[in-house]
C-alpha cells in the first residue's frame, strides 16, 4: 500500500520493533487527531474489503492507535479501530505484545472512493505500532486455515478414491 499524508505535515515514521529489532514496523512521532497518514489510492466505490494488521502498544498507553476509513484526505470519516472510542469493528488491545486483526468491513458511503487512515491520537507520540496492514477486496479473501486443511484432506480422500476405483480395474 502507497501512503500520503492528509493535510500536510505527518508523523508516521518506520522504525525498529520494540520486541524484535530486526522487523521494521509503523510508529507515529506525534500524537494527531482526524487521520495521521491516508493511502493514496481511494478503495473502490462498492463492495466489502479485507482489513487485517498487527497493532501494538504499551499498557500505559491510553488509547493510542486509531485505524478508519476517510471520504477526504482527511475528510469526512468514521473509525473502524481504536483503544478508547465507542461504535468501533474491534477494540485494540494494549499490553506491549502484538496482536493479529482481521475483519469483513463495507463501504460506509456506497458509491463514494474512501481512504484507508491511521493515527497514533494520544500523547505521548510513538508508543503505537502497526504492521502487515492489508486491505484488499473480500471476494479474494484466502480462506482460514482450519478451511484450508479441510478442502486439502478432502482433495486427498478423492484421490485416495480414484486410486482405489483405478487399481481394482
Amino acid at each position: 500500500m502507497d501512503w500520503q499524508v492528509g493535510g500536510g505535515a505527518h508523523s508516521g515514521v518506520i522504525v525498529a520493533d520494540p520486541l524484535d529489532g530486526s522487523n521494521h514496523v509503523l510508529a507515529f512521532s506525534n500524537s494527531v487527531g482526524g487521520g495521521d497518514i491516508f493511502t493514496i489510492d481511494a478503495v473502490s466505490t462498492v463492495g466489502s474489503y479485507l482489513l487485517s494488521f498487527d497493532y501494538m502498544a504499551g499498557a500505559q498507553s491510553n488509547g493510542s492507535g486509531f485505524s478508519g476509513l476517510s471520504l477526504g484526505l482527511p475528510g469526512t470519516h468514521t473509525w473502524l479501530a481504536g483503544t478508547s472510542y465507542g461504535g468501533l469493528t474491534f477494540n485494540l488491545i494494549e499490553d506491549g505484545t502484538w496482536h493479529h486483526y482481521e475483519a469483513i468491513i463495507a463501504n460506509p458511503w456506497p458509491g463514494q472512493p474512501v481512504h484507508l487512515m491511521l493515527e497514533d491520537f494520544r500523547t505521548p507520540a510513538e508508543n503505537a505500532y502497526f504492521d502487515n496492514l492489508v486491505l484488499r477486496d473480500s471476494s479474494l479473501a484466502v480462506p482460514d486455515s482450519g478451511t484450508t486443511s479441510a478442502l486439502l484432506g478432502l482433495g486427498l480422500l478423492g484421490l485416495v478414491a480414484i486410486r482405489r476405483r483405478v487399481s481394482r480395474s
